[in-house]
């Protein structure tokens, strides 16, 4: 099982400070929010980050071509990597909260297939065709590996057909993993893929030997990922918890999505879906679970108001104790 996490560049000396530490805690990948209106540049975050690690691998959490013409991620991130040469990952997705506020509509499945091929082009240093323009990059490479943010069902096919690797961010249940993965073979069987694309999974994380403080300590950060989800599959959503997802999506606020307020919405139906909360041995037959199912590796997005308590303990308490069982 491998470990990344997700990080929000605002301060940049506290940012440096975090990508070190998670790094020196056993985190292998930093995922970079790309969220224009609550952070700073996630691509100059990239820069930042390979500069404060030695050998994590660094990637948007994610990118998307709404916001950032793909053009531009690709330069970018071929500009990064060629400052840390084989640590660069393209984190790709359709573009929600920040897209959504501005009015825009996020990349549709079938852009978002040509956007892909678009990129390994450009990377490649071949022609590029945009609507009878050809562009060509003068700085070729090998392409970066493209992994992509996931939630849906054509996405997730998708993901199986052409990504690198997938993210998913449905939530870690296990009937909700395999129906992930049952996705994602579907896509690979379209082009008989034999080997399946680096799979991951994102949730929220609080490690506290009080399950109750766990799941109160995550829920202001997780209405909006309950929101994104819920509408990119409510059919995953059981009978029995519809009416309060669609509750919150009714009072949910997006410009306010990471205040405090919105946690009186969360559930503890919505907490066990999308997070690892509670004491170690708990996230511990979860991750075992997740990684019995063929899940290769989980983000974690931790709580801000404690987060160098909360790497330390998963470092301690997870990370440590996977890596001891680990034949």
């Amino acid at each position: 099982m491998k470990f990344g996490i997700h990080l929000t560049a605002q301060d940049w000396d506290t940012f440096r400070r975090q990508c070190t530490m998670a790094e020196d805690a056993g985190f292998t990948h930093l995922w970079l929010a790309e969220t224009p209106f609550f952070a700073r540049d996630s691509y100059i975050a990239l820069a930042e980050a390979v500069r404060a690690t030695r050998q994590c691998l660094v990637a948007p959490g994610c990118t998307n071509v709404v916001l950032r013409h793909e053009v531009l991620a690709a330069s970018g991130l071929a500009s990064v990597d060629a400052m840390a040469p084989g640590r660069v990952i393209c984190g790709i997705g359709s573009g929600d909260r920040a897209v959504r506020l501005l009015g825009r509509r996020p990349t549709p499945v079938a852009e978002t297939r040509q956007v892909i091929g678009r990129l390994r082009q450009f990377w490649r240093g071949e022609e590029v065709d945009y609507d009878g323009q050809t562009v060509q990059s003068a700085y070729s490479a090998e392409p970066l590996p493209v992994y992509l943010f996931a939630e849906g069902v054509r996405t997730l096919a998708l993901a199986g057909e052409t990504a690198d690797g997938v993210v998913v961010g449905s939530g870690i249940d296990e009937g909700i993993v395999s129906w992930a993965l049952d996705n994602v073979r579907k896509g690979m069987a379209v082009v008989e893929r034999t080997a399946p694309p680096d799979t991951w999974f994102a949730c929220f994380a609080s490690i506290h030997s009080d399950i109750a403080l766990a799941r109160d300590a995550i829920r202001p950060r997780l209405a909006n990922r309950v929101r994104h989800n819920v509408m990119a599959a409510p059919d995953l959503v059981p009978a029995e918890h519809r009416a309060e997802c669609d509750r919150l999506l009714r009072a949910f606020d997006l410009k306010q999505w990471h205040k405090p307020a919105q946690a009186s919405l969360v559930t503890d139906y919505m907490v066990d879906r999308f997070t690892l909360a509670g004491p170690p041995e708990t996230v511990l037959a979860r991750l075992q679970n997740l990684s019995a199912g063929g899940v290769d590796g989980v983000v974690v997005n931790l709580t801000p108001a404690d987060f160098d308590a909360q790497v330390d303990r998963f470092a301690r308490d997870i990370i440590a104790a996977v890596a001891a069982a680990t034949p």
